[in-house]
């Protein structure tokens, strides 16, 4: 492998201290911040540059899809979808185009998908606005208590919701983590998947 930039050094052990620290690689923008850089156009001259010395693997357009190689721990990446919470023909949506390059201890299952939050109705477990919960949509049985992710239809429209689902004898609801947003029950509401883990974008 070639010999490095003091540049790309520099690039190069972000990359591997923010993968360690939050389990997936920064975007550009994200690197731009850190490095005061112009442009998106520096930050991917480096990045090609450290691909093209085996320092780093890029997947395509992928967000977050430089992933640093390190010979010292395998991070055995799996690339997981970060899907729409809007409905079409009763499937999720996937227009976003994006997928997060993340360890497979984090992902733990590469059929497992993302789902961006749009409200504050699950604060009280920890999960705001904007943050992105690890859904695996073969796990449609919950436990009372679980959180999952639901389709729910009212009148003509559906919508996706995060919620705690609690059964009792016939009675199925689902519960908010904020006082603000009453129970759902009595809907016609059948659950995606079971959220098994959350993914915060740092700012």
């Amino acid at each position: 492998m070639t010999e490095l930039t003091d540049k790309q050094k520099d690039i190069l052990k972000f990359l591997r201290e923010f993968m360690n620290e939050n389990g997936y690689p920064p975007t550009v923008k994200e690197i731009m911040a850190k490095f005061n850089f112009a442009s998106p156009t520096a930050v991917t001259t480096h990045l090609t540059a450290l691909e093209k010395k085996g320092f780093v693997k890029k997947n395509g357009n992928r967000a977050r899809g430089s992933v640093p190689i390190n010979g010292n721990k395998n991070y055995d990446i799996v690339y997981i979808p970060l899907l729409t919470n809007e409905v079409k023909s009763g499937l999720l949506m996937d227009i976003t185009n994006e997928t997060f390059a993340l360890p497979k201890s984090i992902a733990q299952d590469e059929r497992n998908f993302l789902l961006k939050v749009i409200d504050d109705s699950m604060i009280g477990a920890h999960i705001k606005e904007g943050d992105m919960v690890l859904v695996n949509p073969n796990n449609i049985e919950p436990d009372n208590g679980d959180i999952v992710v639901a389709k729910i239809q009212n009148n003509i429209n559906e919508e996706i919701i995060i919620k705690r689902f609690f059964k009792e004898k016939d009675d199925i609801k689902f519960v908010s983590e904020n006082k603000n947003y009453p129970p759902i029950k009595n809907e016609e509401i059948s659950i995606i998947g079971k959220v098994v883990g959350l993914i915060r974008l740092k700012v």
